[in-house]
């Protein structure tokens, strides 16, 4: 079975390569990609897709699955409506229900997209390790 690309990158939320100086990141000139980032574990991966979930959902408004999807994934490279259903069915979230950035919905819509990106689920414990990253004291997000 071929490892899907997102787990080969260590980027299951498969986020194209930026200018972004994620932490964790294999700089661009060693990066054998070309399109998509690369990470040196899965939890920084990870860590950088929470970290993009967190400024749609808090900076620009999109708190529903119908307002993430089409800018996460947009339609020029996805098949937008397949993706909010498949992810609304796995997280069990409602497609127009308002997502919090708390750790039981992130939980949720990170481990559907990453299916939904990779045809597999993350590995037991790498969302926590990636959310204590960014919130080390508490399940629960404070910013």
């Amino acid at each position: 079975m071929t490892i899907p690309r997102g787990f080969r990158n260590n980027n299951p939320g498969n986020l194209r390569i930026t200018g972004m100086a994620w932490q964790g990141k294999v700089p661009v000139e060693q990066n054998t990609d070309k399109a998509f980032e690369q990470f040196v574990s899965l939890e920084y991966g990870l860590r950088a897709m929470i970290v993009v979930l967190r400024t749609y959902i808090k900076r620009k408004g999109l708190d529903t699955i119908e307002k993430i999807i089409p800018v996460y994934a947009p339609a020029t490279e996805n098949d937008v409506e397949a993706y909010i259903q498949v992810v609304s069915l796995i997280s069990g979230l409602q497609r127009d229900a308002v997502i919090d950035f708390t750790y039981d919905d992130m939980h949720r819509l990170v481990h559907a997209m990453v299916y939904h990106e990779n045809g597999r689920a993350l590995p037991n414990g790498v969302f926590d390790k990636a959310w204590a990253m960014l919130f080390p004291k508490s399940k629960e997000a404070t910013t």
